[in-house]
């Protein structure tokens, strides 16, 4: 996508300006930048990545890189004409940077590119983009993973299964107090653990035999890892996290296996936890005397 993008853009217009987005700075440089450089170069298009000013420049247009991670993050799109913009995962985009990014995009014949994967029915892009596409005069393009001919053999068999697993974990943290010289009683973590549920809703028997191999594989019944989303509600923001060695209820194991082989259109549940640090805690500041 950001390959049409960027043809679109070359072929269109001259000297003027477009926005790439991302839901930080990382995950575009990831999932965006260093793909965008791998096509130029295959395609001998010369540009200069200006790093710390965050912005990139291709013959005579300039393309500003931008992070959306929470509320603030549409306060830097103030005051910018573009003619088009890129908003790669949009879904985890606040509204408020979306509404000014479309905003920023007033120069005559401007377009807006902008690819998600699925979130809830009711989520605002859904509702208010998807829903009334013929409205607002938006070309929708929907992919599912058979779409995608890099895939293995089987990644191609568990799409023809239908039916959802999800999984929701809850932090627990314990804090305490610690007396510092200089700085008196200070809070710090003492111990933490992550209780993990993973859902099944299937559709199709085979989905349900297909996880309680999985599970259960090697007698062992420990997940090696869960990536995910955490949403803080009050504030806004959400941050990527993995939780590594979720060891599960062998016992609940057992009851779900006996009831995967009942009916279809059932939902099943089983617990786990974690005594592991999550990644995203990783990057949080160290404390120094």
């Amino acid at each position: 996508m950001i390959d049409s993008f960027l043809m679109w853009s070359l072929a269109a217009f001259q000297n003027q300006t477009f926005i790439i987005a991302g839901k930080s700075m990382g995950a575009l440089k990831r999932n965006v930048l260093q793909p965008m450089f791998q096509i130029l170069n295959a395609k001998g298009i010369p540009y200069f990545y200006h790093r710390s000013e965050h912005y990139i420049s291709i013959g005579s247009n300039v393309y500003y890189c931008f992070g959306a991670n929470n509320e603030s993050s549409q306060d830097v799109l103030q005051g910018l004409t573009a003619a088009g913009a890129y908003a790669d995962k949009v879904a985890l985009f606040p509204k408020s940077f979306v509404d000014q990014m479309v905003g920023r995009c007033s120069v005559e014949g401007s377009k807006i590119f902008m690819n998600c994967n699925p979130a809830g029915p009711y989520h605002w892009f859904k509702l208010e983009y998807i829903d009334q596409a013929k409205e607002k005069r938006i070309l929708r393009l929907h992919f599912t993973m058979d779409d995608n001919f890099t895939q293995t053999a089987r990644f191609t068999m568990i799409t023809a299964i239908y039916g959802t697993l999800e999984g929701k974990m809850v932090l627990k943290v314990e804090y305490g107090d610690t007396n510092r010289l200089q700085r008196g009683k200070i809070q710090t973590v003492n111990d933490w653990n992550v209780e993990v549920t993973l859902t099944i809703t299937a559709t199709n028997a085979g989905l349900k035999y297909f996880c309680v191999e999985q599970l259960t594989k090697g007698k062992t019944p420990v997940l090696p890892f869960l990536i995910g989303e955490t949403l803080d509600k009050e504030a806004g923001n959400s941050e990527r996290v993995r939780i590594s060695n979720i060891v599960l209820n062998p016992e609940e194991i057992t009851l779900w296996e006996a009831k995967a082989d009942g009916n279809d259109n059932a939902t099943y549940e089983i617990k786990g936890m974690s005594n592991e640090k999550p990644d995203y805690l990783d990057k949080l500041p160290e404390y120094f005397d």
